[in-house]
């Protein structure tokens, strides 16, 4: 970074081609303070807005956030399977299902990666999620149970957040239903993807 900012700035098509993948899987984001400048980061789809221009669609987005202040996330598997219907008039009901498998061991990794300080197993994942849609959560459950999800409003959207600890080689499914009345005919879902070292797969 220190060469390419400080010496002679390379081709910018190599530079464009070079950073283009890492663009689409949005590891590489920017945001500007000037209006026209992220004006134009966003049209080069670089500003990583959070489900741009929906305009009536269904949007989803699933972020997990490692809190358990280690490395474990690098061992994360992420299965999402999104089932929806929408009846004749326009009204949609939706199930939301996340398998979060944890392949880390509990054990000849050092403490940084696979320890935590809050009394957790080694090897244990503890993650913060959070569902960002425009949908309203009807019932959430983790492994079956029923839980109470936290709600706020970010960037126009609902957000539905929680926490949850899996052990070593274990798995952990949460399963949401939402409804909400109206949505665009044709149906269509934008959603977001978060990259992480193993990436998330979906079902739609």
């Amino acid at each position: 970074m220190i060469a390419l900012l400080g010496g002679q700035p390379p081709d910018s098509i190599e530079l464009g081609q070079a950073f283009a993948p890492l663009v689409r899987e949005r590891r590489v984001m920017m945001w500007a303070r000037d209006p026209e400048e992220q004006a134009f980061l966003s049209e080069a789809k670089i500003s990583a807005e959070l489900l741009p221009d929906l305009n009536g669609a269904d949007g989803l987005a699933i972020i997990v956030n490692n809190a358990g202040a280690n490395k474990i996330d690098t061992f994360l598997e992420r299965q999402f399977r999104y089932q929806v219907s929408v009846d004749d008039a326009g009204s949609l009901s939706a199930t939301l299902t996340l398998t979060f498998i944890n392949h880390a061991p509990s054990m000849g990794l050092p403490a940084y990666v696979i320890s935590n300080g809050f009394g957790e197993d080694d090897g244990s994942s503890r993650l913060r999620l959070t569902v960002f849609t425009p949908s309203v959560l009807d019932s959430s459950s983790i492994d079956d149970e029923l839980v109470r999800m936290q709600t706020g409003v970010e960037h126009g959207f609902l957000a539905y957040s929680t926490e949850l600890t899996i052990q070593s080689e274990d798995r952990a499914t949460v399963r949401l239903n939402f409804s909400t009345p109206q949505v665009d005919s044709p149906y269509h879902l934008g959603h977001d993807q978060q990259p992480l070292v193993i990436p998330e797969s979906w079902i739609l």
